[in-house]
């Protein structure tokens, strides 16, 4: 008799590698919803680390049984008689259902020692700096700033190929002859989110420099959405 809630949000969810109702013929599918915390890709899968400051992680819940939930312990190499050495911790955790009400469910965490927390995925995340290519040696500079390097970084000395700071080889033309109206449209269309959060002027492709700084709380709220 299924009688555990679970939260998924990766390879377990519907259209995943190993979706639980191909796995469970008999788990029972209880609606989406959504936790605080940031989400990691891994490449083949993802890994949630809660976070209360982080953004909304969007995932899917079922009840299963003992049996089924046994079984993705194995999957998420969950061991809790070893918490060091498994890959991902069981935890119970709040989810806030699309219908506005409130349930407790399992979520496997990634232990943050067993994984690389580098590269983010939207739906959750947070970052310290963004900078713009264009200003990459003050960009560079702040972040080299909040960190330790094993070896001295020399901007100065790292190959840059941008035409806007001055390296690499010149335009023939400027920025605006290489569209006309359709292809600007399509740039548009593909790229609209990404001209108004990061501050570049669409209107005028030859101004080469964004019109405003880059608002990090807006950053974050977009990627929480």
């Amino acid at each position: 008799m299924a009688c555990e809630r679970v939260f998924v949000y990766g390879t377990l969810r519907r259209g995943g590698s190993r979706p639980i109702p191909k796995l469970f013929a008999d788990a029972e599918f209880l609606g989406f919803g959504t936790l605080r915390g940031i989400l990691y890709d891994f490449g083949a899968y993802p890994g949630f680390v809660p976070d209360a400051a982080g953004g909304w992680v969007r995932g899917e819940v079922y009840r299963v049984g003992h049996e089924a939930l046994a079984r993705m312990d194995a999957i998420e190499a969950w061991n809790p008689r070893d918490i060091a050495g498994s890959y991902y911790w069981r935890k119970l955790h709040t989810i806030r259902m699309d219908d506005g009400h409130h349930l407790e469910a399992w979520v496997y965490e990634c232990n943050p020692n067993r994984f690389d927390l580098s590269t983010l995925i939207a739906g959750g995340g947070r970052y310290d700096v963004i900078f713009w290519t264009e200003h990459f040696e003050k960009g560079m500079g702040e972040v080299l700033a909040r960190v330790q390097t094993p070896h001295p970084v020399d901007l100065a000395a790292i190959p840059r190929f941008n035409e806007s700071e001055g390296h690499g080889p010149k335009r023939a033309h400027p920025v605006s002859a290489y569209f006309d109206d359709l292809s600007r449209h399509l740039m548009w269309e593909i790229y609209r989110k990404d001209f108004q959060l990061f501050g570049y002027d669409f209107d005028d492709p030859d101004h080469k420099e964004p019109k405003r700084p880059i608002d990090l709380d807006e950053v974050h709220a977009k990627l929480a959405s």
